[in-house]
C-alpha cells in the first residue's frame, strides 16, 4: 500500500474515531477478523491509530472458526507481523446452519451466530469493545438494501452499546470507500 494510500485511510479512521469516540483510553478492543480485506486493513489501521495517536487501548483480533477446517496461517502471520496474537474460537456453527439446520438462505442465521459467538469471546476476554471491519459502501448498501426490501430508511452506526451484552460495537472504517 502506497504511503498516499495509507495517509487517506488513516485521516479518515483517525476522523471517525474523533467524531464518534469509537475508541477512547483505557479499551480493550475485540476486533473481529475474518480473514477478508476489510477486516485486516481494520486491524492495520487500529494498530496505526494506536502507535500514531496519544490513545493507549488494547487490541485483540479474534476469529471465529465456523468448523469447516479454513487454513488461516496467513492470517495469523499478518496479526503476528503487527504483534497481535490471532484467538482463534472454534465452533460448530458451519454444522448448525448447513447440516443441523438445513437453511436454505443461510446468511442471516450464520451472521447472527456470528456475531454472537465474537461477542461472548470478547466479553471472556474482558473486552469493552468490538470492532467490525463495516466501511462506508457497506453503510450506503445497508441503507438501499433497507429501503428496498424493508420500505424504511436504516443504517448501522458507527457506535451501537449492546445492553445485553454490556459492549459496544464499533465500526472505524465507516467513512473509508471499499476502493481505498
Amino acid at each position: 500500500m502506497s504511503k498516499r494510500r495509507t495517509s487517506i485511510i488513516f485521516d479518515k479512521v483517525r476522523k471517525a474515531n474523533l467524531t464518534y469516540n469509537l475508541v477512547e483510553n483505557e479499551d480493550s478492543v475485540a476486533v473481529g477478523i475474518s480473514g477478508g480485506k476489510d477486516s485486516l486493513t481494520l486491524l492495520y489501521f487500529l494498530k496505526l491509530l494506536n502507535i500514531y495517536t496519544p490513545l493507549r487501548f488494547s487490541i485483540h483480533p479474534i476469529y471465529i472458526d465456523l468448523g469447516w477446517g479454513t487454513d488461516i496461517k496467513q492470517v495469523e502471520a499478518f496479526c503476528l507481523s503487527l504483534e497481535l496474537p490471532l484467538l482463534i474460537e472454534k465452533t460448530n456453527i458451519g454444522e448448525v446452519v448447513f447440516k443441523a439446520r438445513q437453511e436454505k438462505n443461510p446468511c442471516s442465521l450464520c451472521a447472527n451466530l456470528r456475531r454472537g459467538a465474537l461477542n461472548t469471546v470478547a466479553k471472556r476476554i474482558n473486552c469493552n469493545k468490538v470492532a467490525l471491519g463495516h466501511h462506508l459502501d457497506d453503510v450506503v448498501n445497508t441503507m438501499f438494501l433497507s429501503m428496498i426490501y424493508a420500505s424504511q430508511f436504516n443504517v448501522f452506526k458507527p457506535k451501537t452499546y449492546l445492553d445485553r451484552m454490556d459492549i459496544t460495537v464499533i465500526r472505524p472504517l465507516v467513512y473509508v470507500e471499499e476502493k481505498d
